[in-house]
This record gives structure tokens, C-alpha cells and sequence, in this order.
């Protein structure tokens, strides 16, 4: 995020820009953090205040007043109180020019609810009060946490991450699994095949289904089960274009059995010019085919990498 913006968002209160988009720090008596989100299909950003109840009842409930704000506000995505934070999520503008016009007056509301209604600064887990609190990501939520909460979720995070290495993975049953789940994304690359399409989309699902069907099947995915998965995948493009192929000539003659049709497409490939528009298509489903799936197991590893991981920012 380009600094005049975060300097016009920050306004001189003591947050300054961290890592992966995010403004944070210890702002008119609350901790506060701001993160830009990008990878989701409607661009946001996150404001978060971490603050409870003080010694009296607000006039005005938390979630009364989150409610009003959403409703006044149409780029109001989302508005919750969770953990002791108060969450609003709001359109990100497609300007850079307009962020902080945007971001501010939803960011001075909430500072101003919690203040009038004498709510406390705490950890954004325990809720405790008079803690020096930490920004850190705790399986991918970035929030301010005191050291204690820090200290509990890095062991309970590294506890799963053992326990989940330590599964046994049945690589046979796995691969049953695989297989199966790329049966049905056969089927899908066949149906779209006759109505004249070669999508992308069906690459996408046949990688899901024998990921599912792997991990179901198998115990858990690891990396040789990813592997494994993606090379059924592969194979799977090939004999659903040969189904696509033989069901589409099957009915274009009557005399032609499914498995004639089969069968028969190596006769076919002899002729140059179906065999250069047969290869163009295939190759047309592997280009869409790895288009989906190699950023789909990119980031299906560091996901999962995430659901573990436990850092100060």
C-alpha cells in the first residue's frame, strides 16, 4: 500500500504499514489493525478493534451498533463482534485515491462507539486487560494477542501439525480414492465435450474430486498423495477426450458402438486432418487442464501450511 494513502488512513495516530497489507498498533487507547485482502473475488479490507465491556453496560449493544453501521453503510461487507473484536469488512474501492475516503469514517464510528461506551483495550483471544498485547498470525488470522494466548496456540498449532504428520497414509486406498474422484471429472469433460466446449473448469473439479477421494480413501493428503493425484489427473484428461471422442462418433453413426468408436479412433488419427484438430484439442485440455491445477495445488500447500503456522508480525 502506497504510504500517502496509509499516512491519509493513519492520520498521525501512532499505526504504521507491516507485512501483507496491514496497518496495526495502539491507537487512541485500542489496539487496531487494518488488513488489505486481495486473493478473494470481492477485494476487501478487514478493520479490526480489539476491545470488551467495561465497568458499566454500554447504552447502545455491540451488536446493535454493528447492525446500524452495516445498514448505513452499503460497502459494509460484513460487521461482528468476535473474541473481544469488533471485525467490520468493507469493499475495497478500485481507486487507490478513494481507500481512505472509504476507511476512515467506518474506523473513527467504531473508535468512537468503543470510547463513549467505556469499553477496554485486551488480548484479542483471552480478552484480558493490562496486557501487552503482539500482532501475530495464528493459522493465517492476523490479530493482536497477548504472550500467554501467543505461547498456548504456537504449542496447540504445532501439536496438530505432529499429530497430522503423524497419520498413516494408505497409498493404495488412496489411489482407489484418486481414481474415483477423477471418474467423475471424466464424466463432466465428456458431457461439456458433446455440447462443443473444452473447459477449464472441469480440469479444476476432476483435481478436487481425486483429492477428496485420495484423502477420504487414504487418510490424508500428503505431497506423494498430491503427486499421485495430479498424475491420475493427467492421464484422466486423456482417456476422457478418447470417451469424448468415441461417444461423439457413436452417434453420429448409428452402426457404431461405443466401443467400436473407440476402437476405432486410431484408424481415424491416420487422416492429417482429424488427427491435427484430435491433438489440438487434447492439447487444448491439458493447456486448461494445468492452468487450474498447478495453481490450485500451489496454493492447497500453503494453506495448508497456514492451518499450522504461528508467527509474530
Amino acid at each position: 500500500m502506497k504510504e500517502k494513502v496509509v499516512g491519509q488512513i493513519v492520520r498521525g495516530d501512532s499505526m504504521t504499514q507491516g507485512p501483507n497489507n496491514i496497518v496495526s498498533g495502539y491507537a487512541r487507547g485500542y489496539y487496531t489493525l487494518i488488513q488489505f485482502i486481495e486473493n478473494v473475488s470481492v477485494p476487501q479490507i478487514v478493520i479490526r478493534i480489539n476491545a470488551k465491556e467495561g465497568s458499566y453496560t454500554p447504552a447502545k449493544p455491540v451488536q446493535q451498533f454493528l447492525a446500524e453501521l452495516k445498514a448505513e453503510n452499503k460497502q459494509v461487507l460484513a460487521a461482528n463482534y468476535i473474541d473481544s473484536r469488533l471485525e467490520v469488512a468493507i469493499r475495497r474501492p478500485a481507486l487507490l485515491k478513494n481507500i481512505a475516503d472509504a476507511v476512515t469514517p467506518i474506523l473513527d464510528k467504531m473508535w468512537d462507539y468503543v470510547k463513549q461506551n467505556g469499553f477496554v483495550t485486551c488480548c484479542g483471544i483471552c480478552g484480558k486487560e493490562d496486557v501487552s498485547s503482539s500482532l501475530c498470525s495464528v493459522s493465517g488470522n492476523v490479530q493482536f494477542i497477548c504472550e500467554e494466548c501467543g505461547a498456548q496456540n504456537e504449542q496447540l498449532l504445532n501439536n496438530a501439525q505432529t499429530q497430522e504428520q503423524n497419520r498413516p497414509v494408505n497409498i493404495i486406498a488412496g489411489i482407489v480414492g484418486a481414481l474415483l474422484g477423477a471418474v467423475i471429472g471424466i464424466v463432466l469433460w465428456v458431457i461439456i465435450y458433446q455440447m462443443g466446449y473444452i473447459a477449464s473448469i472441469v480440469g479444476f473439479i476432476m483435481m478436487i474430486c481425486s483429492f477428496k477421494g485420495f484423502e477420504l480413501l487414504g487418510g490424508r493428503l500428503n505431497i506423494p498423495g498430491i503427486i499421485i493425484c495430479v498424475v491420475i489427473d493427467f492421464v484422466a484428461v486423456y482417456f476422457a477426450h478418447n470417451i469424448a471422442l468415441a461417444v461423439a462418433i457413436s452417434q453420429e453413426f448409428d452402426t457404431f458402438s461405443f466401443s467400436d468408436a473407440y476402437r476405432y479412433i486410431p484408424m481415424l488419427l491416420k487422416d492429417s486432418d482429424v488427427a491435427a484438430e484430435y491433438y489440438r484439442d487434447l492439447c487444448m485440455g491439458y493447456g486448461l487442464t494445468a492452468l487450474t491445477i498447478i495453481p490450485s495445488v500451489i496454493n492447497h500447500v500453503k494453506s495448508r501450511k497456514a492451518q499450522y503456522e504461528f508467527k509474530k508480525l
